[in-house]
């Protein structure tokens, strides 16, 4: 028995639209000011389901026309947008067309939204994972009668406005979030977080010192030749092993030898509440060193080891990622190709500091409001995910038949596929008359 809807066939997505693989072109051809026709080559140009391509060709391989499907098929696989302009396919995407008159375009694409995940899964490769033009042309959909799929467009046309709406309101909350951190940072360094705390106790004034009298800083690699690749050594830790959660990458960092890691322990030991400085490219991101494994450090970075009579490793650590030391550090990097703060001028770094009490203080108080911060964080992530599923179930629901009506008076969708196929027949040749 079909688990379809009356009316309903599955078909294959090749056999109701035509598939069109992209390539890419000329590079040569291919520019960043706006000459020639937009190029979609692949995810980066997509963003959500508006294409956004950035390059253009004047020796365009294939174009899609407007309404066609633009599907990615490497990489990130399953993205799509229906193209509202002519666009030069390259190789990272597929065109799919079909005929309005039969096919609404965007049903289709609901269609194919709806099955994302899955065409990901199909996926097949290890350098770039990437979907044949065999796989999406055997794509099994299923298939309603044409006036059905202009009903579930409208219906899902109007859910997916309010869920759109609710998205868009969600997606302006990581930026209010990052905004609220940097101000309670600010707070924190010019001591407004803890003015009823000195009003309320007898402290003593801050002071202004340079970082070197509250740290050691210390060059980790000061021959800054990149020592030989070992693959049995230890981890050799610069900026670019560290991920975008402030957390080491050590199985994918370059490996050196055990007579380096030796090199380092002569000039440093680490102890809880070291840091790393980035020195150089982005500069001043700063880090918490772990001390659970053995590694060494590279020479795109800079040790401080915070002197703990004098300054709480906390309150350091915070007190360099607040906007107004990062704006100092930038305007004082040179205005090379790429910008760099060196050790000379971080020992020199002069900053207000708070006595030891005080500094406990605002470190406690940051991390309470941190942890707020982190809770609303949860909150946000558990809200779009929550809005991701239920536009899958909305989906899902409209493609087992149960988002509108049935209507007996449609014409049967097996009827439609058997036209659509007709028609791809090719013509016979009239005989010539006797």
């Amino acid at each position: 028995m079909s688990d379809l809807p009356t009316g309903w066939i599955k078909t294959k997505l090749g056999e109701v639209s035509e598939i069109n693989m992209g390539q890419s072109p000329s590079g040569t051809a291919t520019n960043s000011n706006g000459q020639g026709i937009p190029l979609v080559g692949g995810a980066s140009d997509f963003e959500e389901d508006i294409l956004t391509p950035t390059r253009y060709t004047s020796a365009p391989t294939k174009i899609c026309q407007p309404n066609d499907l633009i599907l990615c098929i490497r990489a990130t696989i399953g993205k799509l947008a229906l193209a509202k302009g002519s666009y030069c396919l390259g190789r990272g995407v597929a065109g799919i067309r079909s005929d309005s008159t039969k096919i609404n375009s965007h049903w289709l694409c609901y269609a194919l939204i709806k099955d994302a995940v899955e065409l990901d899964k199909a996926g097949t490769g290890s350098t770039f994972r990437s979907i044949s033009k065999e796989t999406i042309f055997s794509w099994i959909i299923p298939l309603p009668p044409l006036d059905e799929q202009r009903r579930i467009v409208a219906k899902l046309d109007t859910l997916f406005s309010h869920t759109r709406k609710a998205r868009e309101e969600l997606d302006r909350i990581p930026d209010l979030i990052k905004r609220y951190k940097q101000a309670v940072l600010s707070a924190a360094c010019s001591g407004k977080l803890t003015e009823d705390w000195r009003r309320e106790n007898d402290c003593e004034k801050w002071n202004k010192l340079k970082l070197e009298n509250v740290a050691n800083i210390i060059d980790p690699h000061p021959s800054h030749r990149t020592p030989k690749e070992c693959k049995e050594g230890v981890p050799y830790l610069g900026i670019g092993d560290i991920n975008s959660d402030g957390k080491f990458d050590f199985v994918n960092a370059r490996q050196v030898s055990i007579d380096i890691l030796k090199e380092h322990q002569e000039r440093y030991t680490l102890t809880e509440g070291d840091l790393i400085f980035r020195k150089i490219g982005t500069l001043g991101k700063v880090t918490r060193l772990p001390l659970d494994c053995k590694y060494t450090l590279s020479a795109n970075v800079i040790l401080i080891q915070p002197i703990s009579n004098i300054v709480e490793h906390s309150y350091l650590f915070y007190f360099l990622q607040a906007p107004e030391t990062m704006k100092i550090v930038l305007d004082q990097s040179n205005s090379t190709s790429q910008a760099a703060f060196g050790i000379k001028k971080l020992r020199a770094f002069e900053f207000m500091i708070a006595a030891l009490p005080e500094q406990q203080e605002i470190v406690k108080r940051l991390e309470e409001k941190f942890k707020a911060i982190e809770q609303m964080e949860a909150q946000y992530q558990k809200a779009s995910k929550l809005l991701d599923r239920l536009e899958q179930a909305t989906l899902s629901k409209a493609f087992r038949g149960e988002l509108v009506p049935q209507d007996p008076n449609d014409e049967p969708a097996s009827v439609l596929l058997e036209r659509i196929l007709a028609e791809k027949q090719p013509k016979k040749k009239a005989e010539p008359r006797k």
